[in-house]
């Protein structure tokens, strides 16, 4: 491989933000994102005109993607410090 690849791709690897900071940024992203698909789902839902059994499911569906973001956002710290530990 010669010089100037070798650069370009030592830049590329090159850590902008620590990784801390990022899984900070994204776990904060994960739990906006999850009061916002709740409120917005609940929302949606208020403005239908949908019976009672609609709602119930609207309501246990529409709290699935508030948990999916939640879920990622607690699991996300323990799986990029596993990752740390075996880079090391």
């Amino acid at each position: 491989m010669n010089k100037g690849k070798r650069q370009i791709i030592q830049l590329l690897n090159r850590n902008i933000v620590a990784n801390v900071t990022m899984v900070k940024v994204v776990q904060i992203a994960c739990y906006v994102a999850s009061v916002l698909t709740l409120v917005l789902s609940i929302w949606l839902m208020s403005r239908s005109d949908l019976s009672g059994r609609q709602i119930i499911l609207g309501m246990l569906l529409s709290s699935l993607g508030p948990l999916f973001f939640i879920g990622i956002g607690l699991v996300l710290p323990a799986v990029t410090a596993s990752e740390d530990t075996q880079a090391e």
